[in-house]
């Protein structure tokens, strides 16, 4: 098939969720995507942070034919190794106490929300509950994580969002509950009063109970941090 053919089939099958970059990729090596008329393209984004490995990264790869080749799948209803290890060395490298593996990066902020309000709720009570997040924040597209998100682009056609968010555009940390090191989408921002505190405590505790949250589309850990204000 040729491009055109490619994006006109494309066009009339999905829906229009996404706009897509005039270009149709048909395989790549590491940074590099090839279009399927041979133009090349160098991915900076790292495919959304999924591919940090680059396209075809051999030991990926294999590991993956092995493993598909193995057991592609169990649901959570049954232990297996490749899980139980994997989790095993994500708590070894970050310090925590236990580990959620979501489906995406939405999934594993609506866990992190979730338990930031178990904690909340059953510490001080179900009226502790409003969650601050950054202005300009972007946070999932799930109707919760889509009222979390801190853009007012994002508030609209899916009502009613879950209650319970607030916006700061301050960048005090004392008055965040939702709190990024980095804001992909909104850009980059110096948190003020508190900021090293805040790393600190961060790395030395967790509110839920040295709970790592993190997506498994996101090859890097990178954790949300909640405090209940």
């Amino acid at each position: 098939m040729t491009s055109e053919e490619i994006k006109k089939l494309d066009e009339e099958s999905f829906m229009p969720t996404y706009g897509r970059f005039n270009a149709v990729l048909c395989s790549g090596k590491n940074a590099t995507g090839v279009g399927c008329d041979g133009k090349e393209y160098i991915d900076f984004g790292s495919g959304i942070g999924v591919n940090s490995l680059g396209w075809a990264d051999e030991g990926w790869v294999n590991a993956v034919s092995k493993q598909a080749a193995t057991l592609q799948h169990t649901s959570n209803l049954y232990y297996n190794p490749a899980s139980a290890v994997f989790a095993s060395e994500l708590l070894r490298v970050s310090g925590y106490g236990a580990v959620f593996l979501g489906n995406s990066g939405a999934e594993a902020n609506e866990c992190a929300i979730k338990l930031a309000r178990k904690y909340s709720v059953e510490k001080y009570g179900k009226d502790r509950c409003e969650i601050l997040t950054l202005q300009n924040s972007f946070h999932g597209r799930t109707v919760t994580t889509l009222a979390a998100t801190g853009q007012d682009v994002f508030h609209n056609y899916f009502f009613p969002f879950t209650e319970g968010f607030a916006y700061d555009s301050s960048h005090d940390f004392f008055k965040l509950l939702h709190f990024f090191f980095v804001l992909g989408e909104g850009g980059f921002f110096i948190l003020v009063n508190g900021y090293d505190f805040a790393v600190s405590v961060f790395f030395y505790s967790s509110i839920v109970a040295g709970t790592v949250v993190i997506s498994v589309r996101i090859s890097i850990v990178c954790p949300a941090f909640f405090v209940v204000a």
